[in-house]
Order: C-alpha cells, then structure tokens, then sequence
C-alpha cells in the first residue's frame, strides 16, 4: 500500500484504491446557529470566509445536506479572497461543484445578473455561476487560458439543486 492522507481519501471515489488530491477549498455551510461571520474551510487549507452583508442567524436554513445560507440578493456574500486561493487557482484544469436554490422570484428576476460563486484568478481567468438577465436563466461562465464557454439552464426549480462546471483546456472539454 502506498501513502495514504485521510483527508484526502475522502475525497476518492469508492473503489479507487489510490491517494487522492483534496480540493483546495471546501466549504459545506454547516454551522447552521448564530450570526454568520466565518465560513471555515474544511480542506485543510485554511482558506476561509468572511461573511459580509446584512446576515443574520435567521439566514441559516434547511440546505440539500445539512444547512445552509440565504442570501439576500443584494449585500450578502461570502469573500474567499487570498493570495494563496489566487494561486493554486488552475484555469487550464479543475472543477466547481456548488448546490443552489432560488425562490421563484430569483429565477423570473431580469433586472441583474447576481453571482452566485466566482473564482477568479484575474479578470481574463475566471469561472462564474449566476443568474442571467434571461428570466429563468443560470449561467454558467468559464474564461481561462485564452479560451472562454458558457452555457445557460433555463428552470423554474424551487427545490436545491446541484451545478458542476469541469474545464480540461489540454483534453479540449
């Protein structure tokens, strides 16, 4: 058997038999009591959150798995911002797995185009996930190594649901 990193083997898929790699970032929202003010990274990296806006401990709600929070659509955020994030930050290889929910009057709204995560390293390598002008509208967004996609879905979900977006710049996907 080779070297094994529990916190990194949770993070294989059943079966795999090898070390993984941990994210470089993992935040599950579960804190769920309290006024938000620190979302923790749970990768060991030590990139946490600071929560800024008008949150209150009566943003804390029922998530897909465990808890989670409600945003208000105009203030509310979770800053992510560090040196290091920046550069470990891959445009050419990497994955962003996030779950959402957006009340009926988030998806019909046409007025903005409110984020609902951005990673960025700069302004020309990014990936992005938010709410088109489009009514009933997410768009997808990934620009990184002189190379730009994006992709709309289009629903009218009020339950939580799950966005991936996995870009692979030298395997072209």
């Amino acid at each position: 058997n080779g070297p094994s990193n529990s916190l990194n083997d949770a993070y294989c898929p059943p079966g795999q038999g090898s070390t993984c790699t941990a994210p470089f970032a993992h935040y599950d929202f579960d804190a769920n009591s309290g006024t938000p003010t620190t979302i923790y990274d749970k990768s060991g990296n030590n990139y946490d959150g600071t929560v800024s806006g008008s949150m209150t401990a009566e943003n804390w709600v029922s998530g897909a798995y465990g808890s989670g929070l409600k945003f208000d659509g105009s203030n509310d955020l979770v800053n992510i911002y560090s040196a290091g994030l920046n550069t470990s930050f891959d445009e050419t290889v990497g994955t962003i797995s996030v779950w959402l929910k957006l009340s009926p009057t988030d998806w019909a709204d046409t007025s903005d185009t409110r984020a609902a995560v951005q990673l960025a390293a700069d302004t020309n390598n990014f990936v992005v996930i938010r709410k088109s002008t489009s009514a009933n509208t997410l768009a997808m967004v990934y620009s990184g190594a002189a190379t730009s996609d994006s992709h709309n879905y289009t629903s009218t979900r009020n339950d939580w649901f799950n966005v991936t977006i996995v870009w692979d710049k030298p395997n072209e996907y």
